[in-house]
């Protein structure tokens, strides 16, 4: 990995810290399992939509991950394992899908894929914490609706972030 790849990644997961944390304070009025991943839903889906497009190398969203995975693990290791892991199946994933690294259309579906397996994942966490009590309550359709809503919102972020990656690129050539 080059050093202004490395640089940029840095870039991408401080900002992903700073937005995720204003995120994760105002998702705290929303009493809904998995709440905080369908605020974070477009959030995720834009800044690695733009990982994508900067970064057109294999396993960018793995990359990205772990090194944001390794800052929220100071805090909470399980979740640090659990970013980390939905780097690696979402860029696994999005090695199963058509591959034009440049195209907008191709990349934003690839990006959506990390919001979905991140709530995917860390229902699946807190499912396992608390011993089936989520799944046994509710049932498996909201877990399903969820992860497909987390899947549309963070497409729409995904779009967001490289119609903004479009606008910039336009205005400096």
């Amino acid at each position: 990995m080059k050093a202004h790849q490395l640089t940029f990644i840095g870039i991408l997961v401080a900002v992903l810290v700073t937005g995720g944390y204003v995120l994760y304070w105002v998702s705290r009025f929303l009493p809904v399992p998995g709440s905080k991943f369908l605020v974070m839903a477009p959030y995720l889906g834009l800044i690695m939509a733009i990982a994508l497009f900067r970064l057109p190398s294999p396993w960018t969203m793995s990359k990205v991950s772990v090194v944001f995975g390794v800052v929220v693990s100071l805090f909470t290791p399980v979740m640090g394992v659990t970013i980390v892991t939905a780097g690696l199946l979402s860029d696994f994933l999005s090695r199963l899908m058509p591959a034009n690294s440049k195209s907008f259309s191709s990349l934003a579906p690839k990006a959506a894929l990390y919001p979905m397996l991140s709530l995917v994942l860390s229902l699946f966490v807190s499912n396992v914490m608390t011993g089936n009590v989520l799944y046994g309550a509710l049932g498996l359709g909201p877990f399903l609706f969820a992860a497909l809503l987390a899947y549309g919102l963070g497409l729409l972020g995904a779009y967001l972030g490289l119609r903004i990656v479009a606008r910039v690129r336009g205005n400096i050539a």
